[in-house]
C-alpha cells in the first residue's frame, strides 16, 4: 500500500509539468527534455546489459544522445532517414517479442545495441508525432492510451487475475489483466478520438496495436532485470524505480503508434 501511495504521489507531481511541456512548449524543448530522459534511461540500461562498471554507462549514454542528435539533424530533412530510424525501432521490438519466448542468452554488446534501438527510435517517434498537425494532442492521446492500459491491467489483474501471462519473466502479470488493459485503452482511444475529432475506429485499432507493443516493452525490461538480478532499473522515481521502469512501455509503444498512424493515413 505504501508503494502504491508513493507511485501515485510521484505521478501526480510529474503530471502537470509533463502536460505543460507537451501542450505548450515548442517541439525543440520537448525534444531536449525527452533526450535527457533517454540519456538517464541509457545509464540504467547499461548495467542491465552487463556494462555497469567504470565509465561504460556514461559512454553508452553519450552514444545514445549522439544518435538522437543525428536523428534530429537528418531525420526530419530526409524522409528515408526517418523511415529508417522508425523501422529500426520496429525491427528491435519485433525481435524482442520473439526473444521473450525464446529467452536467448544475449551478449553484452547485443544488449547495448538493443538499448540504442529501443531508446533512439522512441525519442524520434515522440518528437515526430509532436511535430504533426495537432501533434501535442496526439502525444497526449498516446500517453493516455498507455496509462489507460496500465490502469486497466492493474485493476482487472487484481480483481480477476488467475492465468499468468509470463510467470518466468513477470509473475504478477495475468491474461485477465492484459484484457482489462486492452479494454480500458480502447475506451480511452475512442473518447480521445471524439475529443480531437478523428476517426474513432481507426484510432482504436491503432491503440490496440500500441498496447500490444507496450506489453512487449514492459516484459522486455522485466526480462533484462531478471537476467541482471535486480528489482528496479534505478531509484530516481519514488515508487516507480528508474526511468526505464516508468517509460519502458512508452519506448516500445511510441514507434508502433507513429508508424501505424502515418501508414493508416490518419489525420488530426
Amino acid at each position: 500500500m505504501m508503494d502504491l501511495k508513493r507511485r501515485v504521489a510521484t505521478a501526480v507531481a510529474l503530471l502537470p509539468p509533463a502536460v505543460a511541456l507537451i501542450l505548450f512548449a515548442p517541439n525543440a524543448a520537448l525534444a531536449a527534455v525527452f533526450v535527457a530522459l533517454i540519456a538517464v534511461a541509457a545509464l540504467e540500461w547499461a548495467p542491465l546489459a552487463g556494462s555497469g562498471d567504470a565509465l561504460r554507462p556514461w559512454l553508452f549514454s553519450a552514444g545514445v544522445v549522439m544518435l538522437a542528435w543525428l536523428a534530429w539533424r537528418f531525420g526530419f530533412e530526409r524522409p528515408y532517414a526517418a523511415r529508417g530510424v522508425l523501422g529500426l525501432g520496429l525491427a528491435w521490438w519485433t525481435f524482442a517479442a520473439v526473444w521473450l519466448g525464446a529467452r536467448w542468452a544475449l551478449g553484452r554488446t547485443t544488449k547495448l545495441v538493443a538499448g540504442a534501438l529501443a531508446l533512439v527510435p522512441a525519442w524520434f517517434a515522440v518528437v515526430t508525432l509532436h511535430r504533426l498537425e495537432q501533434g501535442p494532442l496526439l502525444v497526449m492521446l498516446l500517453l493516455f492510451i498507455i496509462w489507460g492500459a496500465d490502469v486497466g491491467a492493474f485493476f482487472a489483474g487484481h480483481a480477476f487475475g488467475r492465468n499468468k501471462l509470463a510467470p518466468g519473466i513477470s509473475p504478477g502479470k495475468t491474461w485477465e489483466g492484459v484484457l482489462g488493459g486492452f479494454a480500458l485503452a480502447a475506451v480511452v482511444a475512442a473518447l480521445g478520438a471524439r475529443l480531437i475529432g478523428i476517426d474513432a475506429v481507426r484510432t482504436v485499432a491503432i491503440a490496440l496495436l500500441t498496447v500490444a507493443a507496450s506489453i512487449v516493452g514492459d516484459l522486455t525490461e522485466s526480462l533484462l532485470k531478471r537476467q541482471a538480478g535486480v528489482k528496479d532499473s534505478g531509484t530516481l522515481l519514488p515508487g516507480h524505480g528508474g526511468v526505464l521502469d516508468r517509460l519502458d512501455s512508452l519506448f516500445a509503444a511510441a514507434p508502433v503508434f507513429v508508424v501505424a498512424w502515418l501508414v493508416s493515413g490518419a489525420r488530426a
